[in-house]
């Protein structure tokens, strides 16, 4: 992913400068690993790592590799193409990596590490006629994290295509549909369900219609079983005077 970042603010305050629009993006869970590579890398007689201008491991050929804190026994270089793993990553490691070699910046990162993404609540209203479906994140989450995506799923042609974290539905459209939000990141993604009948839990009567039908049919049909339960199994029964 391709992304520029801001570094602060135009004269008037109100639009971010953006600088490094040619540095992409890498993305790594805590506790989790990252790579970054070198593109179009072959051999090299000498390799540096830093993050924020600050070492993170060097090495020379025929040479030891020094790894500086708080990086040691937490990565792992390539000494042929030059990559570097980070492993049991802290929120800390995100920043601005570069790779040198012979005195040469020849490649950078912005490294984002994301917190485990929560699974969405689904909340739902209930207006008239209309249902209203939100899918939420806690919002700590969404303005301090990488941006979220939001889809949804269900039987209805609206949840096609749509990147919305609320959805509008009608009543008419059935009680009992199952709607599905999922929430993503450029790592993962989380899913959550409703149903639909539990945001009207007063006015079923769309999707009940067969369950208030049963005890009345029962009251003009009980009074036949019992009869039949009584008198069934002797048919010609007579007094016995």
């Amino acid at each position: 992913m391709w992304m520029c970042h801001a570094v602060g603010q135009d004269s008037t305050g109100r639009r971010p400068v953006l600088t490094s629009c040619d540095v992409p993006w890498r993305y790594g869970a805590v506790n989790g690993s990252v790579t970054l590579d070198v593109p179009g890398s072959t051999s090299f007689e000498d390799i540096m790592w830093r993050q924020d201008r600050n070492k993170v491991t060097e090495w020379r050929r025929n040479d030891v590799e020094t790894t500086y804190p708080p990086f040691r026994g937490r990565i792992s270089l390539n000494k042929t193409t030059g990559a570097l793993t980070i492993f049991n990553l802290q929120p800390s490691d995100g920043a601005e990596y570069e790779f040198e070699s012979s005195g040469r910046t020849m490649t950078r990162y912005v490294l984002k590490v994301l917190e485990p993404l929560p699974s969405p609540t689904l909340n739902c209203t209930s207006t008239g006629e209309n249902i209203t479906v939100s899918c939420e994140i806690p919002e700590d989450y969404e303005s301090h994290q990488a941006p979220i995506r939001y889809s949804w799923s269900c039987p209805l042609a609206q949840c096609n295509n749509s990147p919305e974290p609320t959805m509008s539905f009608q009543k008419k459209d059935g009680f009992l549909q199952k709607i599905l939000c999922t929430v993503s990141n450029p790592l993962v993604n989380k899913t959550s369900s409703i149903y639909l009948e539990t945001c009207v839990p007063g006015d079923r009567s769309r999707s009940r219609y067969g369950l208030i039908a049963l005890p009345i049919a029962a009251i003009f049909i009980f009074p036949f079983v019992r009869y039949f339960l009584k008198y069934g199994r002797n048919p010609r029964r007579t007094d016995s005077s």
